[in-house]
């Protein structure tokens, strides 16, 4: 199951990239552990481009339960604008085996949509 959730903050891009990082590995009851970042090529600054974190099983997407247990990839890419403007997109990868339902689709949908408040009320 894929979803993709996209959305523009004001702030500077090192402390969305903090808050992102707060947010998926402390604040969710399910979280994310952290597998990759990759900077934007700027000399002697680093400001994060693309990070990708992962959790859950293989195992739990057999077995049915929560669609929080599930081994998820989650990348997020931070595009910088003009104006202090960083554009957020949070592209999910959800391993599921058979059709996912709608209530599931929700679940990884609202996450990402608490992201964009959490980082609304974070960045004000």
């Amino acid at each position: 199951m894929k979803i993709s959730y996209s959305f523009t903050v004001s702030g500077d891009p090192e402390k969305v990239f903090d808050l992102i990082v707060e947010y998926y590995a402390l604040n969710l009851k399910f979280p994310y552990k952290i597998r990759k970042v990759t900077p934007y090529p700027v000399e002697n600054l680093v400001i994060p481009k693309e990070i990708i974190f992962e959790r859950g099983s293989r195992f739990a997407s057999f077995g049915g339960g929560s669609v929080e247990s599930f081994k998820t990839t989650l990348k997020v890419t931070l595009s910088l604008k003009m104006g202090g403007q960083v554009t957020v997109s949070c592209d999910y990868d959800v391993k599921t085996f058979g059709t996912p339902l709608r209530s599931d689709e929700l679940k990884i949908l609202n996450e990402a949509k608490g992201l964009e408040k959490f980082l609304r009320e974070n960045l004000s």
